[in-house]
């Protein structure tokens, strides 16, 4: 388990905050792209795959599970 400093939390934790304020702008101002559209795309676990600490989803670029 990874345990943050309480300064490097805060900063994390504000930067989620304005994100999702920012996201909240775009989608009252009818910005926004939109991440997910139902039933388009859609994967299965055959798709899916978990592999030298990245989340690896077909059709888009690994994700890091590492910090």
């Amino acid at each position: 388990m990874v345990r943050l400093s309480g300064s490097s939390w805060r900063q994390r934790n504000e930067a989620t905050i304005e994100a999702a304020a920012e996201w909240d702008r775009s989608l009252t101002d009818g910005t926004a792209q939109i991440v997910y559209r139902f039933d388009h795309e859609v994967r299965s676990e055959e798709h899916v795959r978990i592999e030298n600490g990245q989340l690896c989803i077909e059709g888009l670029p690994p994700i890091s599970l590492l910090d």
